[in-house]
């Protein structure tokens, strides 16, 4: 399950990605600091598109956005590995 999501967190990047030229998102290692590359309204546009994405292949909504999310020192949206991650344990515990 974490390849899948990790190809959907690519596509929301990718798709985000065409309005900023954020180039550094697609570091190999994925550990470069998404925060620091996007403004609020990105991060917003990418949680929509995210949640779009995770309906669509689930085939129902799962929530993946919260008052931590939002909160650049709490966020678990530090990295593009960080977002997967917490992506992936979200998925999994509304199994």
């Amino acid at each position: 399950m974490n390849d899948m999501i990790k190809l959907l967190v690519l596509e929301s990047i990718e798709e985000i990605n065409k309005d900023s030229q954020i180039e550094e998102l697609y570091s190999p290692s994925f550990d470069t600091n998404f925060f620091d590359l996007v403004d609020s309204l990105a991060v917003l546009n990418f949680i929509l598109d995210i949640e779009q994405r995770l309906e669509g292949h689930f085939g129902r909504y799962i929530q993946i956005a919260n008052e931590d999310v939002m909160d650049a020192s709490k966020t678990p949206f530090r990295t593009v590995k960080d977002i997967v991650e917490f992506i992936t344990r979200t998925v999994e515990s509304e199994g």
